[in-house]
């Protein structure tokens, strides 16, 4: 039996299309994934994120030996991507941790719920260091150009300028649509500049009880409400990357194009350090591309790609792929087998049920982002 989020009700009232998803019954439209695709990049969609897992760490440096995020320059009120190394380096999990007043907190994908909290526990000398919120907590993400709008018509032409201030991944529990929620010790509540579409957004965690009715009122705000099917569309637009997909246990960071996310040399010891630093300069060659279909047709997640220079052999699998909205063509992710390479926009095939179809590499991301963008109002 799939969980329920606590927006359930709504969902199921507004018509959406209900699946099944890392133990969650979760919409993936709500008629259209191209209009809500289309609603985020030119409007303001709303998705109800619920089912992701929230962890809040008590012991500060089980965080840091966690996370391979520098914690030495994570100021209250600030926000980081980092990831969960194995011992051998690879990607276990990725996720953002929020400094929020001073405390730590986390946030990673569902379908690595028991992977990533048996990790947690596995590396706690004490199990008060940290408390798993995971299914009680509500997460809503108002994401597009026109948020700004959505925040003004909640919190009313003066509040919202609090909201509209935090700078991309900053993050405050001290807004006043915050207020009626109760004291952040009790239940976590806070708001974050951040998302998962490439554009300007913002994410509300708040208490379970509480997600039905913001999710309602920011509907009700003329927001259209957008499902796990466009979120997907749009993160692979933006280059996003996904876990399980772009990036495994077996994949380093550098491999992935993830290296950016790591701390220099001289951070504090995390789970992978060690092995990170014995990597070679080939075994941090960027291996993930991009990529674009020259001609009619969806990739997916395990093709395989060719190239006349490799002889015929296959030199590497498509990770993510699909329909690319906004561009107008297929596309999507790409991993490379070792001593594979593609020059920028050089043309290489994808089989795709049987079929070669022309494709091109291409810039990453295939869709620039506007996350970091000055909020205008």
């Amino acid at each position: 039996m799939e969980q329920q989020t606590p927006v359930a009700e709504t969902h199921k009232q507004l018509g959406a299309k209900l699946i099944p998803f890392a133990g969650w019954n979760m919409p993936l439209h709500y008629g259209s994934v191209l209009a809500e695709h289309k609603a985020v990049r030119e409007q303001a969609g709303v998705f109800d994120v619920s089912h992701m897992c929230v962890f809040e760490f008590k012991n500060q440096t089980l965080a840091e030996k966690i996370f391979s995020i520098d914690f030495s320059t994570l100021k209250k009120g600030e926000a980081r991507y980092g990831l969960i190394l194995t011992d051998n380096g690879g990607v276990l999990e990725d996720g953002i941790v929020y400094n929020v007043d001073g405390k730590i907190w986390a946030c990673t994908n569902a379908a690595n719920h028991s992977q990533v909290s048996e990790w947690i526990a596995k590396q706690s000398n004490d199990k008060t260091d940290y408390k798993d919120h995971s299914g009680q907590v509500g997460i809503l993400a108002i994401q597009g150009p026109e948020t700004v709008k959505v925040l003004k018509k909640l919190l009313g032409p003066k509040n919202f300028l609090e909201a509209v201030e935090l700078e991309f991944m900053q993050v405050s529990s001290q807004l006043p649509l915050l207020e009626c929620f109760g004291p952040l010790e009790k239940q976590p509540c806070f708001i974050a500049r951040s998302g998962y579409t490439g554009e300007q957004g913002f994410e509300f965690f708040v208490p379970a009880g509480k997600a039905k009715a913001l999710f309602d009122s920011i509907v009700q705000a003329g927001t259209k409400p957008v499902g796990l099917g466009a979120r997907d569309t749009l993160r692979l637009e933006a280059c996003f990357h996904l876990h399980g997909s772009d990036m495994n246990g077996e994949k380093n960071p550098f491999e992935v194009g993830l290296g950016w996310s790591i701390p220099k040399e001289g951070r504090g010891f995390y789970i992978g350090k060690n092995a990170l630093e014995k990597l070679t300069a080939e075994d941090k060659k960027k291996q993930l591309i991009a990529f674009t279909l020259e001609e009619r047709g969806i990739p997916r997640s395990g093709m395989e790609i060719y190239s006349e220079k490799n002889s015929g052999r296959p030199m590497g699998i498509v990770t993510s792929g699909g329909f690319l909205p906004t561009i107008g063509k297929g596309g999507g992710l790409a991993l490379l087998d070792k001593g594979s390479s593609l020059e920028m926009n050089e043309l290489f095939k994808i089989s795709i049920r049987g079929k070669l179809f022309d494709a091109k590499r291409c810039k990453l991301p295939l869709y620039p982002s506007k996350a970091k963008e000055t909020l205008k109002y």
